[in-house]
This record gives C-alpha cells, structure tokens and sequence, in this order.
C-alpha cells in the first residue's frame, strides 16, 4: 500500500501527516467545512470521505478497460496525480507570494 502522507510530502516538499478516517476526525471536518462554506457541504464532504473508506476506489477489470476506453489513454497512477497536483500548488503558492 502506498503511504499516502509520504506521497505528499515529497511532492509539496514539507511533511504531511494523513489524519485517520475516523468518526471524531470526521466530525471536525464536517464542522470545519461547514463552518467556512456552508453546513450541507460539511455534511457532503463526509459523506463522500465515508464512501471512500467504504469502496476503497477498487474497480473491475471491466471497470478499468471502460476508463481507459472513455478517457482514451491509460489512466494516470495516483502516485502521478499527487507529483503533478503537488508541482501546480508549489507553482501557484510562488505566484502569489
């Protein structure tokens, strides 16, 4: 299993540490969320962390070959998500300071 913290560590160039999914992290994030946005969208944001612990982004094969069908290309690895996600944050935070 990739460790997810270390992912993004390397990619933004400072430690960070992955809070547990767990009902009392949760519920902060919930409040978190809807306190700065609005409530529903906290409620939104866990609901959708709870089906993630749920379904754990598995898919078929037959799941797989009709991504790779529609988005025309394989898709990217997480592990290339986060080191390019990670280089556009770094980019953008230069920009702005």
């Amino acid at each position: 299993e990739v460790e997810v913290g270390k992912l993004w560590s390397e990619a933004l160039g400072k430690k960070i540490t992955v809070a547990p999914n767990n009902a009392e992290n949760l519920d902060r994030l919930e409040k978190h969320i809807g306190s700065a946005m609005r409530p529903e969208w906290g409620r939104d944001v866990r609901m959708m962390y709870e089906l993630f612990e749920k379904i754990r982004f598995a898919m078929s094969d037959e799941e797989y070959e009709t991504q790779k069908e529609l988005l025309g290309k394989e898709p990217s690895s997480y592990e290339e998500f986060v080191k390019r996600t990670g280089a556009e944050w770094k980019k953008e935070i230069k920009s702005t300071q």
